[in-house]
């Protein structure tokens, strides 16, 4: 499931990019994203280490589930829930 969900927000957000940036940013912006999205991972991996060898595998488990069930719901208390449609395009 959640990696329908990965493979769906991939293509919207590509989608937004192509048709939203001008085509001049385009590869900045793109480039940007991909730093921050794949930058996380290791800082993800070293934070669960950080935990597990602090606290011990199951607490580190379970406290990075509810982090993660935090971070899928905190986009329901913002306006962004109720939007439908991309932003026209600016030229």
């Amino acid at each position: 499931m959640v990696l329908t969900g990965s493979t769906v927000s991939n293509v919207i957000t590509a989608t937004f990019r192509g048709n939203y940036i001008p085509v001049q940013l385009l590869g900045r912006v793109t480039a940007s994203s991909r730093f921050l999205v794949f930058g996380t991972g290791p800082l993800g991996a070293v934070t669960a280490g950080a935990l597990a060898a602090t606290f011990g595998i199951r607490t580190a488990m379970w406290a990075l589930a509810v982090l993660f069930a935090c971070t899928r719901t905190l986009p329901l208390a913002t306006p962004i829930r109720t939007l439908r449609d991309f932003p026209a395009y600016r030229a």
